[in-house]
C-alpha cells in the first residue's frame, strides 16, 4: 500500500491561492506589490492573500448573478400563475353560462355597437377593453362600429392593432349618412354629429347581419364599463323593442315627435 500525506489545509488553501496568483498576476507572486497606509510602507503583499481576495471577488460576483437571475425568475413565476388563473376565471364564468371559452356562436354572441366619426379612436379602445375586462365570458362579444366611409379602413386597422382576439366589425353607409345630415341641416338646433343619431338607423348600417342579430346594446364611445354586460341581454323588457337610460343633458323630445311615431302605432 502507498500512503498519500495531504499538507494541512492552511498550507493547501495558501498553495491554490499562489497557482490562482501566479495565473492571473505574476508581478504579485513576485513580491513586486506593496500595500501602504497613510504614505508608509508596509511588507509586500503575499501571493496567498492576493489570490485569496481574486477568488472572494468572483465568489460575490457569482452570487449577486445567481440571485438576480433568481429574482427574475421568480417575477416571471408570479406574471405565469396570475394569466393562468385570469384564464381559469374566464373559462369556468364561460362553463357556468353554457358557453365555450373559445368562441361564441352566434346564436350566444352579445353584440355592442359604437357610433362615431371621431379620428380619435384611444376612448373607444378604452371602452372596449372594459367591456372585455368586465365580462366572465369576453369571448362572447362582438364589437360594431358605425363610422365614415373614409375612416373605415383606417379605423379597422387601428383597432385591430391595439385589440387583438377581439371579434370587431366595421359598418359605414354614405346614403344613410347623407340622409341624416340632410335632417340635421333643416334643424335649428345644435344637434351635433350625425353619428349620435346613427342608432335610430341600426337597420341601415348593420345590413346584411342585422338578421342574425337578436339583441344589441348601443354604447357612447368614450364611456367606460364596470359591470358585465352580458346581464342586459337577459333583461326583461315588457315587451318593449328597446331600453334606455336617461340622459340629463338632452331631452328626448328634441330629437323624436312622439306624437307622430304615436299616430305610426
Amino acid at each position: 500500500d502507498i500512503a498519500i500525506t495531504l499538507p494541512p489545509p492552511r498550507i493547501h488553501r495558501r498553495c491554490c491561492g499562489l497557482v490562482v496568483s501566479m495565473m492571473l498576476a505574476p508581478r504579485w507572486a513576485r513580491g513586486q506589490f506593496w500595500s501602504s497606509s497613510a504614505g508608509v510602507s508596509a511588507a509586500p503583499m503575499r501571493p496567498s492573500h492576493v489570490g485569496f481576495g481574486i477568488s472572494a471577488l468572483a465568489v460575490s460576483v457569482v452570487i449577486a448573478v445567481l440571485l438576480v437571475a433568481n429574482v427574475a425568475l421568480s417575477a416571471c413565476s408570479n406574471l405565469q400563475a396570475a394569466f393562468d388563473s385570469r384564464r381559469s376565471a374566464a373559462t369556468a364564468g364561460s362553463a357556468a353560462k353554457g358557453v365555450p371559452e373559445e368562441v361564441a356562436t352566434e346564436g350566444t354572441a352579445i353584440h355592442v355597437c359604437f357610433c362615431s366619426d371621431d379620428p380619435d379612436l384611444r376612448p373607444l379602445v378604452v371602452a372596449i377593453r372594459s367591456v372585455v375586462a368586465s365580462s366572465d365570458a369576453p369571448r362572447r362579444f362582438v364589437f360594431h362600429l358605425v363610422t365614415t366611409e373614409d375612416g373605415a379602413e383606417r379605423a379597422r386597422d387601428v383597432l385591430r392593432l391595439h385589440l387583438p382576439g377581439v371579434r370587431l366589425r366595421i359598418h359605414h353607409n354614405a346614403v344613410v349618412q347623407a340622409h341624416i345630415e340632410t335632417f340635421l341641416a333643416g334643424s335649428n338646433a345644435n344637434m351635433g354629429s350625425s353619428f349620435s343619431f346613427a342608432p335610430y338607423y341600426f337597420s341601415e348600417y348593420l345590413q346584411p347581419e342585422r338578421d342574425h342579430i337578436a339583441s344589441l346594446i348601443s354604447l357612447e364611445p368614450d364611456v367606460v364599463v364596470q359591470g358585465d354586460l352580458a346581464q342586459l341581454v337577459t333583461m326583461d323588457l315588457g315587451g318593449r323593442a328597446g331600453a334606455a337610460v336617461q340622459d340629463c343633458r338632452r331631452r328626448y323630445e328634441d330629437l323624436v315627435d312622439w306624437a307622430s311615431l304615436g299616430k305610426l302605432g
